[in-house]
């Protein structure tokens, strides 16, 4: 089971956590510096079930204040949402976006791939690029109202 190191006990500020993020990947600071992240998506756990076998879920948690610093537009929600999605659950967002918003440009999602999927680089590369793709759908005037986004990042785990 995989999680997300919290061993060193660190509670680091959203600044902190996006230089870290640059450093790791430097094609985040140029995303960054034109939008506010205004979601984030991070603790991927390894779960096993039955005959469905391994998948690996994420955190996904929106956080209003974000959106409201920008000024730029009204935030989706006044409130703070999370909760857990796997990669089935991006894949479906991506679909629902093309029918809700036919000809819109939708962000393109990291590609499924079925060998080392469990690898702890491919896990986190994947966390980073799951993100990405969220945060460019939310700054995208197009996409940002769509029912099938607000029922994403406002379902609790039980929705999915």
């Amino acid at each position: 089971m995989m999680s997300a190191d919290k061993s060193n006990g660190d509670n680091k500020t959203a600044p902190e956590m996006r230089a870290e993020q640059t450093r790791s990947h430097p094609q985040l600071a140029i995303d960054s510096e034109e939008n506010e992240e205004l979601v984030t998506v991070s603790e991927p756990v390894t779960h096993t079930e039955g005959m469905k076998g391994k998948f690996t879920m994420y955190r996904v948690a929106y956080d209003p204040g974000s959106s409201q610093m920008t000024g730029s537009s009204k935030p989706i929600f006044t409130w703070a949402t999370s909760g857990n999605r796997r990669y089935s659950d991006f894949a479906w967002l991506f679909e629902r976006l093309h029918k809700e918003r036919p000809g819109a440009i939708v962000p393109p999602l990291p590609e499924k791939q079925q060998t080392s999927r469990f690898n702890e680089s491919f896990i986190e590369e994947r966390r980073f690029q799951l993100e990405k793709f969220l945060n460019r759908v939310l700054c995208n005037p197009e996409l940002k109202d769509t029912e099938c986004l607000l029922v994403f990042l406002s379902g609790g785990d039980t929705d999915f």
